[in-house]
């Protein structure tokens, strides 16, 4: 009996262990995204880099573990794209 409880216990933390590798996919996402962000918005395209830094954003706070310093240079990433965009009151709230 001790062996299944402890092949239990070992067994809810390899699902465990996965579940966490699973999301990991989504942090490589957001990095990737944010590359191709970078590269939109060196070229110009703006309206275009936006989308891709939203999206950076949601992979990473869908992530097992969102890094904030990561968030905040993206969120801060968006409002330079809606002010070259001139949304000036929406920029605004991201650089807040």
């Amino acid at each position: 009996m001790l062996i299944a409880a402890y092949d239990s216990v070992s067994a809810n933390f390899v699902i465990k262990e996965k579940a966490v590798d699973a999301q990991d996919w989504k942090r490589r996402r957001a990095e990737t995204l944010w590359k191709e962000a970078v590269e939109l918005q060196n070229t110009g395209s703006f309206s275009k880099a936006l989308v891709k830094w939203a999206d950076s954003a949601k992979f990473e706070l869908d992530s097992s573990g969102p890094r904030l310093d990561f968030l905040a240079h993206v969120y801060n990433e968006i409002g330079y794209c809606q002010y070259r965009n001139r949304n000036y009151a929406e920029s605004k709230v991201y650089y807040e």
